[in-house]
């Protein structure tokens, strides 16, 4: 059980200010406590990547595929398509000295590089070149981008293979965002987000989604929230009038909720 205390002060001095703090803090809580844990209840070490001297925390690690993952059903829309890619994408991948993960990502980057399913493989001595690091955010290694999916961690065969097919076909920005949220990955989601605000759409299909880990719709809600009042809120207010007719109750009530807080006169009926 999670007990959580809010100190109501004047940063949260009206209801939706409190609502947003109340989202966030509740989406930590949550987050944490569905983390997978060892018998000792501790994080298991192999999630993990080796950290770079310069930093002081490492980013959520790429999911481990021993980890029975919650089931996510997405919009088949959004869904990742296996035809043949006619544009391979290109991958950045971080290294440095010493991580014991990184000779094997390489190898199978640099494999599928061979096959012709990336179009390029730019890789970067973390610690020879600490300010690329620093300008990419990363602080531990391995670190892998592929297209636009920042990946972190040791990433075996069929996870590299899925996301490249993502990034080809332009899809799977949804389950991306999906895992980043479950993970913990709140403020990275909504870096993304703020940089690429053609993504947003995807973070709405979360919302629609029939089945999905109540952290990671509690986290979409708390990203949406976030950009109360702004264009790219507003920007969504067709998507969001659309939603508000969903057969399901709370897929309403969330949609009207975004509504009020896009502050646009045309959504009012």
């Amino acid at each position: 059980m999670v007990f959580i205390i809010i100190k109501i002060d004047q940063s949260c001095a009206n209801t939706h200010q409190l609502r947003h703090k109340f989202c966030n803090m509740f989406y930590k809580a949550v987050t944490i406590r569905t983390l997978p844990l060892d018998h000792d209840h501790r994080v298991p070490p192999h999630r993990f990547g080796t950290s770079l001297p310069e930093g002081d925390a490492t980013l959520p690690p790429s999911p481990d595929p021993r980890v029975k993952r919650y089931p996510v059903r997405l919009a088949p829309s959004n869904a990742c398509k296996e035809s043949p890619m006619p544009t391979p994408p290109e991958a950045l991948l971080l290294i440095a000295p010493g991580c014991p993960h990184c000779p094997g990502v390489l190898a199978r980057l640099s494999e599928r590089v061979k096959q012709g399913r990336l179009a390029r493989l730019e890789v970067v001595n973390a610690a020879l070149l600490p300010k690329r690091a620093a300008e990419l955010g990363v602080r531990s290694v391995p670190w892998t981008r592929i297209g636009p999916f920042e990946l972190q961690g040791n990433l075996a065969e069929g996870e590299i293979d899925r996301w490249i097919d993502a990034a080809a076909a332009d899809t799977g920005m949804d389950l991306y965002l999906a895992e980043l949220l479950e993970q913990g990955g709140l403020a990275r989601a909504e870096a993304l987000v703020r940089a690429a605000p053609e993504h947003l759409p995807a973070v709405l299909g979360l919302l629609e989604a029939a089945e999905i880990p109540f952290n990671v719709r509690l986290g979409a809600s708390a990203l949406l929230e976030g950009l109360a009042g702004g264009d790219a809120l507003r920007a969504l207010v067709p998507e969001l009038v659309r939603l508000a007719g969903h057969a399901e109750p709370r897929v309403r009530g969330d949609a009207c909720h975004l509504l009020g807080l896009a502050g646009d006169p045309t959504a009012r009926p």
